[in-house]
């Protein structure tokens, strides 16, 4: 995946070139900033609405945005029709994984909803 991933650096490296000699460097901050918080809130309301669990960098702050750049470059491949039999291993274990959260999660809440029952009818 390094030498497939060489374009997607390149690119990205001549565009921030490309920015740093047309605009001021105070109005490339202003923007990144702004980009930037406004990319973190979509993905807080993107997680907590769509997907109904907290996005990863509440977890682990390190792992997502280091393996960001290599998930966007994988999609991107796999929409190009690279390793086709990956992209459908991945995405079947994703769905079994997804399962197998959603069945915890479910177990976790009737375990709670058990222990109120009990401590509600203690009291």
């Amino acid at each position: 995946m390094g030498i497939l991933s060489l374009p997607f650096f390149g690119i990205t490296y001549l565009f921030i070139l490309y920015l740093k000699f047309s605009f001021s460097m105070s109005t490339l901050l202003v923007c990144a900033l702004a980009v930037n918080i406004s990319a973190w809130v979509f993905q807080f309301i993107g997680q907590l609405i769509f997907e109904k669990k907290s996005p990863a960098v509440f977890d682990n702050l390190v792992q997502p945005l280091v393996l960001a750049p290599y998930f966007v470059l994988f999609e991107i491949m796999f929409v190009l029709g690279y390793e086709q039999e990956l992209e459908k291993s991945v995405n079947e274990s994703g769905k079994l994984l997804r399962r197998l959260l959603d069945i915890r999660d479910e177990q976790a809440r009737n375990w709670i909803r058990v222990q109120a029952d009990f401590y509600a009818r203690t009291l």
